[in-house]
């Protein structure tokens, strides 16, 4: 790899950084993936950011309100 793609590699990763950095402040999730495959680590990930399914329309009233109260 040359100087210059080297430096249009780093310009790239920087300006990557800058518009995902918003979405990685309000991130409130650590999922440990230490010793997972990339399947199992994507598996991992996703399970920690999708919500459980609700049992019933009750639940999702409880769930509803209390979001309601959540400072933002």
């Amino acid at each position: 790899m040359t100087d210059r793609e080297k430096s249009l590699y780093v310009r790239e990763i920087k300006r990557d950084i800058a518009y995902f950095s918003r979405s990685f402040r309000r991130g409130h999730v650590s999922v440990d993936i230490t010793g997972s495959s990339p399947d199992e680590a994507s598996r991992k990930v996703k399970d920690a950011v999708t919500p459980a399914p609700l049992k019933d329309q009750s639940e999702a009233l409880e769930r509803g309100s209390a979001r309601m109260h959540v400072p933002v």
